[in-house]
């Protein structure tokens, strides 16, 4: 018989919970201290997909069916870019991390489902089209890649995080220090851009959000942003909690903490004399800050192509943990 694929209905609810405990089965296998299974998942993928299928929620979900079982299960859904970055008010497509068939199932199975994933999200808007991929998973990164796809961002992983005091030229960021902070974000941002074009344009507005929110962030007291320097500043680094983009409905995510924004000029160096000291500073004082909040491992978002950033990533321990691919 051939594959079927199908929105879901609240009937496959017990099909697809067993797919994604699978799923984190097979990730806490691949490392446990990056995803370990929540105590209550198989309550977190109820409420979601309920929520999700019954209400107007911002992802949806298919399933796949061979010989009249579900085989495999794809979430996926529409969002608006992050405000310093340019789609022309468009939408982008992202299959997400809940999206796994199960090994046995007929060889077009995923491929069927990413398909009609796509489809269903052009039909609602996407401009672009993205999807979370953990690179130990062979078999769905093989499918995405052969679909077109190919690794845009690195979440790099570190378990084993620095607890040594801040050097004394890293200290916490202030009102005043925003505006060298745009300044520098402005920076990152144009790398950005030259790592993908597609992925990371700059809203002709980006300084001004960037800034409102920078400001903003100050207030927040599941952040901190640390800046290294006086009068003039070397380099800044934000130390924040994951969001739910960033892991499977089924495991835990309170251990972990995020840095996405986080530069120096050292990024910016091309004569090979890099020893990126300024960025290990700020890096290990984000280290520090999750260990007094009791996170126990960091994940840091760094441009597949922004090679420099890649780099001192790698040196200071961080590994290959999640990674989201871009249809080109």
């Amino acid at each position: 018989m051939p594959t079927i694929v199908r929105p879901a209905t609240l009937d496959d609810l017990a099909a697809i919970s067993a797919l994604l405990l699978q799923d984190a089965a097979e990730r806490a296998a691949s490392d446990g201290d990056l995803w370990p299974l929540a105590t209550d998942a198989v309550r977190r993928i109820a409420q979601s997909f309920s929520n999700e299928v019954l209400g107007d929620g911002s992802a949806r979900w298919l399933i796949a069916e061979a010989d009249g079982a579900v085989v495999g299960v794809a979430r996926f859904g529409v969002i608006p870019c992050p405000p310093i970055y340019h789609l022309a008010g468009k939408l982008a497509f992202v299959l997400f991390d809940d999206t796994y068939v199960r090994g046995s199932a007929p060889d077009d199975v995923l491929a069927s489902l990413i398909a009609a994933a796509e489809r269903k999200g052009r039909e609602m808007g996407a401009v672009i089209l993205l999807a979370a991929c953990a690179l130990f998973q062979r078999g769905k990164l093989s499918a995405l890649q052969a679909g077109g796809y190919d690794v845009v961002t690195h979440y790099l992983v570190k378990h084993r995080l620095s607890d040594r005091a801040a050097p004394a030229s890293v200290r916490a960021a202030t009102p005043a220090d925003v505006p060298a902070i745009v300044a520098m974000g402005a920076r990152s941002q144009e790398s950005l851009c030259k790592a993908n074009a597609k992925m990371w344009k700059p809203h002709p507005d980006a300084p001004a959000r960037f800034g409102a929110w920078m400001q903003y962030s100050l207030s927040l007291q599941d952040r901190r942003i640390f800046v290294i320097g006086e009068r003039e500043l070397g380099g800044f680094v934000i130390a924040q909690p994951t969001s739910p983009f960033h892991t499977p409905l089924a495991l835990r995510s309170e251990h972990l903490g995020l840095i996405d924004d986080f530069w120096t000029p050292e990024f910016a160096q091309t004569d090979g004399s890099r020893e990126f000291s300024t960025a290990k500073d700020l890096l290990a004082s984000a280290e520090a800050e999750f260990v007094q909040r009791g996170r126990t491992s960091a994940m840091t978002i760094c441009p597949a192509e922004w090679r420099a950033k890649q780099d001192l990533l790698r040196a200071c321990g961080y590994r290959d943990g999640n990674a989201w691919m871009l249809k080109v």
